[in-house]
């Protein structure tokens, strides 16, 4: 929805989206075609974006992963530059987005962020292992902030192909 379509409410959080993100993303214009969902669905975005417990740079290898694995190059073309200011080597963001992770790559944290994020993506649910691997790593909340990271990037990238959004930029 352009700014011109918007009305004054509309208008307001795509205000507040320029004052946070310096922009209005194209994904949230698709999604404000039903303005209601809008707000709540950008509070959301706003805290699965927050670092808790779990280490940005950790959390930006799971929504790599996600995207790799949905296809998604709205996602990547966002996400890719955000794992690069977060300190990402080349070496981690080739093997991201490999079919299988090379295994001298990425620590044992790395590792397990990322077979959570296949197990999420591919099977729906993680194994019991890997979410026991995970909690003992980052703890109950830690474990939570990575389910609730990889499970809304699979929303994002779902919705980005399924709308065709076009790339930001």
């Amino acid at each position: 929805m352009t700014d011109e379509q918007a009305d004054e409410d509309l208008k307001q959080i795509y205000e507040m989206c320029q004052q946070a993100m310096g922009g209005v993303p194209h994904l949230a214009r698709v999604i404000a075609n039903c303005k209601d969902l809008l707000g709540p669905f950008l509070g959301l975005a706003g805290a699965v974006a927050q670092e808790y417990t779990v280490p940005m740079r950790l959390k930006q290898l799971a929504v790599l992963r996600t995207a790799e694995l949905n296809g998604c190059a709205y996602c990547r073309s966002i996400h890719v530059p955000k794992g690069e200011q977060l300190g990402l080597d080349s070496d981690k963001m080739e093997g991201v987005a490999q079919k299988d992770i090379p295994d001298d790559v990425f620590s044992a944290e790395e590792k397990i962020v990322i077979r959570m994020t296949d197990e999420m993506t591919g099977r729906v649910g993680a194994e019991k292992d890997t979410v026991a691997q995970a909690r003992e790593m980052f703890g109950e909340a830690g474990v939570v902030e990575l389910m609730m990271t990889i499970s809304f990037y699979n929303l994002m990238t779902r919705l980005a192909e399924t709308s065709q959004v076009p790339l930001e930029g």
